[in-house]
């Protein structure tokens, strides 16, 4: 993909979301579809060009309702930690594995904010072990040279 198609791609998500910026709740999958409804692209003209091309826009969409900071000046003022938090975070799933619907901060749930805290913290574990994975390795590496 050409840099030029790439920016106009998250610039056609981008109008998607902050058309429904404002709703309690998005999920990437749907946000996908109206810009796949947008550009004019169906399932009849071809199926896996559909199909991929569904996928990279739910991508582009998750990461807009993850990182999307709204045009408030109000939002870092009244924010405890600014710059870290999001503005939406997943719903906790009611099925494992289930897509992802993202809901604004202010409108979660205990059990959402349970959920994405210990997310949060696997995720950083994990990354920690890696970390110790990658500084044993190097060590080692140096030892034996």
């Amino acid at each position: 993909m050409k840099d030029k198609d790439a920016s106009r791609a998250w610039q056609i998500v981008g109008e998607v979301y902050d058309r429904c910026r404002h709703q309690a709740e998005v999920s990437p999958a749907w946000l996908a579809t109206q810009v796949l409804v947008e550009i004019g692209a169906t399932r009849a003209e071809n199926e896996i060009e559909y199909l991929l091309a569904h996928l990279q826009a739910r991508q582009i969409a998750r990461d807009f309702c993850r990182k999307r900071i709204e045009d408030d000046e109000t939002a870092e003022r009244d924010d405890l930690f600014p710059g870290t938090l999001q503005h939406r975070y997943p719903r906790k799933p009611d099925v494992k594995g289930e897509e992802p619907v993202y809901v604004l901060r202010d409108l979660m749930t205990d059990e959402d904010v349970a959920y994405n805290v210990a997310r949060l913290r696997d995720e950083a574990d994990s990354k920690l072990m890696h970390a110790d994975a990658l500084e044993a390795w190097g060590k080692d590496r140096k030892r034996a040279a």
